[in-house]
């Protein structure tokens, strides 16, 4: 006999028996009346008693402890959560939403209504509707900003241009150049944060990167912050 049928075989029986138990007894006219008699000359599944998996040597259980831990972490779990809601943009799933966002901001592709394409890009990125208004916050924000302000009157701009690079001893850097645009005297390079950041490195590269690659220096460049609308020059 093959081995999967075998290992069916017991499984198989259990839910004849389990359809017997169902239709055994009915008088009703239904449709699968005709069968019920048929019902009667089925056996009885036989009962089966496992056996008991006998203790590992060596290993006491307290079970008194188990019970009273498993109390304890039920209870816990009941407790309302103490954590703070999380900053847009702290959490990878949101950090890539402003990313998003604002690269559409300045590539022009954001309606004039943004409420409904808001909600879109949440819902597309696994994010609560409710953070819709802590998008429009950051929204707000970017086009009072004076970074706003020089991305409208600069002459070119490009937005999302990844990098490598190397950074020393061995080690190569990746990365993406959030925004790059001309400015006087060569380019402005600007990185979307949630915080201020402590060390430049990714953005030191990627400056690096685009003035071997543009032939021209990088002037300026820095993050801009996302939680307080702030330009933190590096």
């Amino acid at each position: 006999m093959n081995t999967s049928f075998r290992a069916a075989a017991p499984l198989c029986a259990w839910l004849n028996q389990l359809v017997v138990s169902c239709y055994e007894g009915k008088t009703d006219a239904g449709p699968w009346a005709a069968l019920y008699p048929a019902l009667e000359q089925v056996p009885p599944l036989p009962r089966y008693d496992p056996p008991r998996p006998s203790p590992s040597p060596g290993v006491a259980w307290d079970w008194a402890f188990l019970a009273q831990q498993r109390q304890e972490r039920w209870a816990q779990v009941q407790q309302p959560s103490s954590r703070t809601p999380p900053r847009l943009g702290e959490e990878t799933g949101s950090a890539a939403l402003v990313h998003r966002l604002l690269g559409a901001v300045v590539e022009g592709r954001l309606p004039a209504d943004p409420g409904e394409y808001l909600e879109w890009m949440l819902e597309e990125a696994g994010l609560p509707r409710s953070w819709r208004g802590r998008l429009e916050q950051v929204l707000e924000a970017f086009r009072a900003s004076e970074l706003w302000a020089q991305v409208r009157a600069a002459a070119e701009v490009h937005t999302q241009v990844e990098f490598a690079a190397p950074a020393g001893a061995g080690i190569g850097v990746r990365g993406v150049i959030d925004l790059i645009f001309r400015v006087a005297g060569g380019w402005k390079i600007a990185d979307y944060q949630g915080e201020p950041v402590a060390v430049p490195t990714p953005v030191e590269a990627g400056a690096l990167h685009w003035e071997q690659l543009a032939g021209e220096a990088v002037v300026e460049r820095g993050v801009w912050l996302t939680e307080t609308g702030l330009w933190q020059k590096l």
